[in-house]
């Protein structure tokens, strides 16, 4: 298979500190583009396409391009050489050639029949015991960290359910379509937002601005030089906030709607919208404890 400089790269990376791992990299027409993904023992790391695979030897990660750029690109493979359970995105800009990149034959031997699979699923998470130790406190005591990350995912979409019961009262026929829940539930397919229209930044500084707060309520910004200061608070704070990167992980509703959760660690700061309906809601935000440094694997 014809690999670009970049997909040679991480391959010689990976194979140099996991040469035991049998990677490998996909590539299949999607959208009369050839995308890429990155395979370990012929399993895919993430069900989603990338424009290429790159190894930044800035921050020693294996990474999937999703701008052309490389701007937007997403952790596949951490320093260690271990394969990401979270979605993480950084820019690596500073080390990412677009010219380079050319376009493998059509027809490899690495494509599957699965390669046409809408991009709309490829927020499902793939998770695994290994990464225990990533996933964050436990939000109750003698419960997991996995644990607990099903039952706030539990929660999610009882507040989701409720959310959704709410813009149906909401309407003039709110009360027949409850009654149709079935029909609701196909609506919502119809009108289920695609994954990557949300824009995490443009929703946080939305949030960090007071967009969703009801007019009402006294955090709300009032008048035009109020609403301008909190225009720029909330483009610099969240500048800042996610430079680092952050975590982005989304939920598929059974194909109706998606949950995004969003982890800003330098703000110790983790947020969930739901996107239905051709849009997206923001639900609520949480401080992230800080987690004790002993308690952190080595």
């Amino acid at each position: 298979m014809s690999l670009t400089p970049s997909q040679q790269s991480a391959l010689n990376h990976l194979r140099s500190i996991k040469p035991n791992d049998g990677w490998s990299i996909q590539s299949v027409e999607k959208d009369q583009r050839m995308k890429c993904r990155l395979l370990r023992r012929n399993v895919p790391l993430f069900d989603n396409y990338f424009l290429d695979i790159h190894y930044c030897p800035n921050q020693k990660v294996v990474v999937g391009i999703l701008t052309k750029d490389g701007s937007v690109s997403q952790i596949l493979v951490d320093s260690s050489g271990k394969p990401m359970t979270t979605i993480q995105v950084i820019s690596v800009m500073s080390t990412y050639d677009p010219s380079k990149r050319t376009t493998p034959p059509t027809t490899t031997s690495t494509a599957s029949s699965t390669g046409g699979q809408n991009y709309r699923s490829a927020g499902q998470r793939r998770t695994s015991s290994s990464s225990s130790a990533d996933s964050g406190p436990a939000l109750i005591p003698n419960m997991s960290p996995e644990e607990s990350q099903r039952l706030v995912q539990y929660a999610l979409l009882f507040i989701a359910g409720l959310i959704l019961l709410k813009i149906l009262s909401d309407s003039t026929i709110g009360s027949l379509l409850v009654l149709a829940i079935p029909l609701v539930y196909v609506y919502g397919l119809q009108t289920c937002p695609y994954e990557n229209s949300f824009d995490a930044k443009k929703e946080l500084k939305r949030v960090l601005r007071g967009q969703h707060l009801p007019d009402d309520h006294p955090n709300k910004p009032k008048g035009f030089l109020e609403e301008m200061a909190a225009r720029v608070a909330a483009s610099v704070t969240t500048e800042l906030a996610t430079l680092p990167g952050y975590e982005l992980q989304m939920t598929n509703l059974a194909g109706a709607g998606w949950i995004a959760d969003m982890r800003i660690p330098t703000a110790k700061l983790q947020c969930f919208w739901i996107g239905v309906f051709h849009r997206w809601i923001y639900i609520c935000s949480f401080d992230i404890p800080e987690r004790p440094s002993s308690t952190r694997s080595t």
